[in-house]
C-alpha cells in the first residue's frame, strides 16, 4: 500500500511540475527560515551561560533625559560599582566594561601602548 502512495505521489509530481517546484521552494524556504530563527533564538538565550555564576550576574543600565527624549544606555557612572558594593550586601563583586581612570590605551602600529594621563584638577 505504501508503494502505491509513492507511485501516485511520483506521478503527480511529474504531471504538475510548476506546482511541484513552487511547493518545494516554499518548503525549502520555510525550513531555512525556521533553522535561522531557531539558531538566533538559541544564541540569544545562551548569552553568558558559559559562566559558572551566570544566574547571579547582572548588568546595570542607566536611563536619562536629553531634552524631552529618554536615553537608555548600558553605561552607568564610574562610582556605581563601588557604591553598590558598599551599600548593598547582596553585591558580591563588580566589574566595568569601560574602565574610567587616568590610564588610557593607545594603538600604535604593531603594538598597544598604555599611557598614564592624570586628570586636570
Amino acid at each position: 500500500m505504501f508503494k502505491n502512495y509513492l507511485t501516485l505521489a511520483w506521478r503527480n509530481l511529474k504531471k504538475h511540475k510548476f506546482y511541484t517546484l513552487v511547493n518545494m521552494l516554499g518548503l525549502a524556504l520555510g525550513l531555512t527560515a525556521f533553522i535561522y530563527i531557531f539558531m538566533y533564538v538559541e544564541d540569544e538565550l545562551s548569552y553568558d551561560k558559559y559562566h559558572p555564576f551566570a544566574e547571579r550576574t547582572y548588568r546595570v543600565d542607566a536611563d536619562g533625559l536629553l531634552g524631552d527624549q529618554v536615553i537608555s544606555t548600558a553605561q552607568a557612572g564610574a562610582p556605581i560599582g563601588p557604591t553598590m558594593k558598599a551599600d548593598f550586601p547582596e553585591v558580591e563583586a563588580f566589574c566595568r566594561f569601560r574602565f574610567s581612570s587616568d590610564l588610557h590605551c593607545l594603538y600604535r602600529p604593531g603594538r598597544l601602548v598604555y599611557v598614564y594621563c592624570p586628570a586636570a584638577k
